[in-house]
């Protein structure tokens, strides 16, 4: 799976569960998906976070040792609403 065109291609209910149990409890997957929302343009980011809460909820030790990484990205403030 592309991980980052399944993102970008459709912003639905239905897209995220498909990309979270792509993803699972597969560590080499999740961190494919971490290096898109660490890296990735807001809009992306934006839309990948809706993936992050679901596997934090059923695979919480998936990312427990990332969880650092992913609060100190949250608290980014590199965009702007306007723009």
């Amino acid at each position: 799976m592309n991980l980052r065109d399944e993102i970008l291609k459709d912003h639905s209910k239905r897209q995220v569960l498909k990309i979270a149990a792509w993803i699972g409890n597969d560590e080499d997957r999740f961190r494919q998906f971490l290096q898109i929302f660490l890296n990735d343009d807001y809009r992306v980011v934006q839309r990948i976070s809706w993936v992050l809460s679901l596997i934090a909820e059923e695979h919480p030790k998936l990312v427990e040792k990332y969880i650092s990484k992913i609060i100190k990205k949250l608290s980014e403030k590199k965009h702007s609403r306007c723009s």
